[in-house]
């Protein structure tokens, strides 16, 4: 009997500390608001090249889930040359314009996903996006006078999914290597980014 007691007192024991230890890991974290900030190296379907700054802030809901809203710009240079024009009006006066380089900046707001793949002090994640994107291109105008022309040049529906790794800092600061791809679908309109960059998340 005394033996039943005993395995009886030591399963109680076991199970209070298993459900204590649950209670422990389930308190152990809290949620919190976060920002990400980063740089990119930027490609998009032009061949063109060029550095973008990006932002996101949200809430860490987990140690898997993060959810957010993201936003930032990329410039990518298009005809790093210039392009010349002759124009003759009807007296026979020839203007010279020469135009170039195009500065192409892309603006993109979005609700950003991010999940880690583990529970790993520094895991694998990935990201997902949705939301929109605009694009504007900048050139100067060289002539009989100078100046700079500031234009729409599209925008849309974007759509964007990456890859990373996360690197665990102190105080739950990370940073972060990815590489991602976006979709810009609009009227008219296609661009498909793709982008590589480091961001610091507080």
């Amino acid at each position: 009997m005394y033996r039943k007691v005993l395995i009886a007192v030591a399963a109680f024991i076991i199970s209070a500390a298993a459900v204590s230890a649950q209670e422990a890991s389930k308190e152990k974290f809290k949620r919190y608001n976060r920002w990400m900030v980063g740089i990119e190296l930027v490609k998009d379907n032009h061949d063109a090249i060029g550095p973008g700054v990006t932002a996101v802030y949200g809430r860490q809901f987990s140690e898997l889930i993060f959810l957010g809203v993201g936003f930032g710009t990329d410039m990518t240079i298009h005809n790093p040359g210039q392009s010349r024009l002759e124009i003759t009006d009807k007296n026979g006066n020839t203007t010279i314009k020469e135009y170039g380089p195009y500065y192409y900046f892309l603006f993109p707001v979005y609700a950003d996903l991010q999940v880690n793949l583990s529970r790993r002090q520094s895991p694998f994640f990935a990201e997902f996006k949705a939301g929109v994107a605009v694009d504007t291109d900048l050139t100067r105008v060289r002539g009989t006078e100078s100046y700079c022309t500031y234009e729409w040049a599209g925008g849309g529906v974007l759509l964007g999914s990456g890859v990373g790794k996360r690197f665990k800092l102190k105080n739950d600061d990370n940073i972060d290597i990815k590489i991602g791809v976006d979709c810009i679908i609009g009227p008219f309109y296609a661009n498909i980014p793709i982008s590589l960059g480091v961001r610091y998340g507080f």
